[in-house]
C-alpha cells in the first residue's frame, strides 16, 4: 500500500484522521490511517459519537449522563448524521431530539428529500413530525419528497397525512 502524500507538515498530516474520529467515523480514521495517516487521539466524547451513529464504542459500555447531557449540548442535531435505521433507534433512544432542524430543515426533511424510505420510517416510528415546515420554504417532507421526484418517499409520507378518520371509505 502507498502512504498518503501530503505537501503540509506531519502534524497537519495528521489531522484527516483526527477529524474522522472527532466526527464519529472511526471506520474513516482507520482507513487513513492504513493508508500513512497519524493515529488520533479519541476522547470520551469521540467513542460516544462513534457509539451512537455505528452502534460500536461508547453506546454498548452505556454512557453516563453527565456524557449525555454534554453530547445532547454538543450535537443537538446529531439525528441529521443518522445514516441507518439503528443509528436513529440510538440517537433517539439517548436523548436526542428527532425534530432538530439544521440549515431550517429536520432529518425526515433531508431524507424525504433523497428518497431513504428505511430512514424516513426509523423516523417516523422514533416520533419525527410528517407536518415540520421547513424554515426556509415553509415545505413538509412529503413536499420536499415530490419536489425531489421521490415516489416511495412521497407514498409513505402521504400516508401519514391521512389519519384513520380522513381515510375514504
Amino acid at each position: 500500500m502507498t502512504a498518503i502524500s501530503s505537501c503540509c507538515s506531519s502534524s497537519a498530516s495528521a489531522a484527516p484522521a483526527q477529524r474522522a474520529a472527532d466526527g464519529g467515523r472511526p471506520d474513516i480514521a482507520a482507513i487513513l490511517i492504513r493508508h500513512g495517516g497519524q493515529a488520533p487521539t479519541v476522547d470520551g466524547s469521540a467513542q460516544l459519537l462513534a457509539g451512537l451513529l455505528t452502534g460500536g464504542g461508547a453506546a454498548h459500555a452505556e454512557p453516563g449522563r453527565d456524557a449525555l447531557a454534554a453530547g445532547r449540548s454538543r450535537w443537538p442535531d446529531l439525528i441529521h448524521r443518522a445514516t441507518t435505521p439503528d443509528a436513529v433507534r440510538r440517537i433517539v433512544d439517548a436523548g436526542f431530539d428527532v425534530n432538530a432542524c439544521r440549515d431550517g430543515a429536520t432529518a425526515l426533511h433531508r431524507a424525504a428529500w433523497n428518497g431513504d424510505v428505511p430512514l424516513i420510517q426509523a423516523l417516523l416510528d422514533a416520533g419525527a413530525d410528517p407536518a415540520a415546515r421547513d424554515g426556509n420554504y415553509g415545505g413538509t417532507p412529503l413536499g420536499w419528497a415530490e419536489h425531489g421526484y421521490q415516489d416511495a418517499a412521497g407514498e409513505l409520507l402521504a400516508a401519514q397525512h391521512m389519519a384513520p378518520t380522513d381515510q375514504p371509505d
